[in-house]
């Protein structure tokens, strides 16, 4: 029998696990609140039931009314509202997670819970602060089927937009939208991802620069201060014959 072949270490430490920590702490880092900071907030017109249009931010994870009046902004993004008759809605509470550990347990509630088959399923949650236990979340899960959104979202009068709309619908507990994962999001979020990684190259410059304009003193007096020295040598050697 073949000795079992044991996992690459560094310096006694498990490479595979060291890189799974790493990913995870990554992953906590770029979903976490301090990169939020540097994603810019992007414009999206929401047509609601009715042809009803409002605009809505997309900032730091969340969405925010915008009272402009929807008519006179231009949007880059889009979404459709899909009508509660064709959604499934589920309340759940969470204790306290990490942000990526409590996306996973959200993903897990919506599949375990879902009456469609798994390659038709479409979900989206908020997640909002308990007032009845500290520290915990309380969660709206919306479910609905993928068929059911592509036939109402094809009856609307734009359909041949509807490769670019997201699919929003209306949370019961607030006047706020929530995202139905697996349409045109993926659009808006990696414009988000391209600006905020432009923002992070902005203030790394800025940084150098200000690192460089502190050290910029110190250096030159340095450079005098060696300057000075060599001038010193210079004389010494030069008297030295008359000394």
């Amino acid at each position: 029998m073949s000795p079992t072949a044991s996992p690459p270490r560094f310096f006694g430490l498990d490479t595979h696990r060291l890189r799974e920590t790493f990913a995870q702490a990554w992953a906590e880092l770029r979903d976490g609140p301090i990169l939020d900071w540097f994603t810019p907030a992007v414009r999206v017109r929401w047509s609601r039931h009715g042809g009803m249009l409002e605009l809505w931010f997309a900032s730091r994870g969340q969405l925010l009314r915008d009272k402009t009046k929807a008519s006179r902004i231009t949007a880059p993004f889009a979404a459709i509202e899909v009508p509660d008759t064709i959604v499934l809605r589920r309340h759940t509470m969470l204790p306290p997670l990490a942000p990526a550990a409590a996306a996973q347990a959200m993903a897990l509630d919506a599949t375990t819970h879902s009456p469609f088959p798994p390659d038709e399923l479409v979900w989206g949650a908020r997640s909002t602060p308990s007032s009845q236990r500290r520290g915990w979340q309380d969660v709206e899960i919306v479910l609905a089927s993928r068929r059911l959104i592509q036939q109402h979202l094809a009856e609307q009068p734009d359909a041949a937009t509807l490769e670019n709309s997201e699919a929003w619908c209306l949370s019961e507990k607030a006047a706020e939208p929530i995202v139905l994962a697996g349409f045109a999001e993926p659009r808006r979020l990696r414009a988000q991802r391209r600006g905020r990684n432009l923002n992070l190259v902005f203030m790394a410059g800025a940084l150098a620069l200000l690192v460089a304009i502190a050290i910029t003193p110190s250096l030159q007096l340095r450079a005098r201060a060696l300057a000075a020295m060599q001038d010193y040598e210079r004389l010494a050697r030069q008297a030295a014959p008359a000394l």
